[in-house]
């Protein structure tokens, strides 16, 4: 018995996902985290809530601001990182490289937020 919003496709695709070499230890997905249970006590919680939080609370504008921080900030070699994402799944395939990057820099973002709260629980 699944909610309305959830169908087998979607169960079957992170399933899929689950299994593959590069396990996602996390995914968030129509309002709904899912957590690998091998690794759902090393962070990657906070790494999806962040994703739960950008992508159902914030307005545009808001986002736009945090996307124009990230970009100032992220070291990373973007056109590579567009070239992972784009490679790593079917969904992204199809994603201009404007909305891939605006992922690499969500991504980005996730990371640190979920490295902020494991460095403050450490400290506490």
């Amino acid at each position: 018995m699944l909610p309305k919003f959830i169908d087998i496709e979607d169960i079957s695709k992170i399933l899929e996902n689950l299994k593959t070499n590069g396990i996602p230890l996390g995914l968030f997905k129509d309002k709904v985290i899912y957590l690998n249970s091998k690794d759902a006590t090393k962070g990657i919680a906070y790494h999806e809530a962040f994703h739960a939080i950008f992508r159902t609370v914030l307005s545009d504008a808001e986002i736009a601001r945090l996307l124009a921080e990230a970009k100032k900030e992220y070291k990373g070699k973007i056109t590579e990182d567009i070239d992972r994402l784009r490679n790593y799944s079917s969904e992204y395939s199809s994603l201009s490289n404007s909305e891939l990057e605006e992922l690499v820099y969500e991504e980005y973002m996730a990371d640190k937020f979920e490295q902020f709260k494991k460095d403050s629980t450490i400290r506490n």
